[in-house]
């Protein structure tokens, strides 16, 4: 099953005052690599059948490759010994910092494993861009962070 993707990239201040506003083929492929990452912190996304699985050369990581219009989106998860996922990293189309277009490392850390509702999620979640890189810590790496204290499914 193939995801067709058209993006908007609209920030505002006070959800009211446009800041910015873009669009086109590089806000497109950059949203359909966000779409990789973020489905697979949503497991059951994976039941749409919009992904892949192949094994990595490491014993200790799996590749998903997600399905959006003509791109296959490779996503490097990292597997602790206890089955629950570490860390993720893709190769994503984007300009971090200010960098010129490109596919940079994107990616983060996912901890504290927890049972909601009978799925498993991670509770602790960091991601940005240059994940793996000594440029992690820098301004144009992690973005994100979150706790996860409780999920309901509908």
């Amino acid at each position: 099953m193939q995801h067709s993707l058209a993006a908007e990239m609209r920030w505002r201040l006070f959800g009211r005052i446009p800041v910015m506003s873009a669009s086109g083929p590089d806000i497109d492929r950059s949203a359909a690599g966000r779409v990789a990452l973020d489905s697979l912190l949503v497991p059951t996304a994976w039941l749409q059948e919009a992904g892949t699985w192949r094994t990595d050369d490491n014993d200790d990581t799996v590749v998903a490759q997600w399905h959006v219009d003509d791109q296959t989106l490779p996503v490097t998860l990292t597997i602790g010994p206890d089955g629950a996922l570490r860390s993720l990293t893709m190769p994503r189309w984007a300009q971090p910092g200010g960098h010129p277009w490109g596919e940079y490392p994107c990616g983060g850390t996912l901890a504290h494993e927890t049972d909601f509702d009978g799925v498993k999620l991670s509770r602790t979640i960091r991601a940005g861009y240059l994940y793996g890189t000594d440029k992690w810590d820098s301004p144009a790496g992690e973005f994100f962070r979150a706790e996860i204290t409780q999920a309901r499914f509908v």
